[in-house]
């Protein structure tokens, strides 16, 4: 469980900005993953965080949002994406990020 204000850091794979890292995502997820994999590829995690009670600094008023970094930071064409999130609130509740 993580606590009020603890930090939550998720590193995943992304659509990638670049198109040449596609062909090799693509064998990738063919040969190592399921289609879960594509369907998470398509979800907008920073959105979904946000939604169940993260502070992942998507609002350009937060100034007090993660070390003030855009979120996601992405890597490797933008492949990979690593994003940082505060949990807000009591730290009471239960959740399931994907159903």
């Amino acid at each position: 469980m993580l606590k009020p204000e603890g930090i939550f850091t998720l590193v995943d794979f992304h659509r990638p900005t670049n198109p040449v890292f596609w062909p090799g995502i693509a064998v990738f997820f063919w040969l190592f993953e399921t289609e879960t994999a594509w369907q998470l590829i398509e979800t907008d995690l920073t959105n979904l965080l946000s939604e169940v009670g993260f502070d992942v600094g998507l609002s350009e008023q937060n100034s007090g949002g993660i070390s003030g970094a855009q979120q996601p930071a992405l890597y490797a064409g933008g492949s990979l994406q690593v994003i940082q999130a505060k949990k807000l609130g009591n730290g009471l509740e239960v959740f399931n990020i994907l159903h």
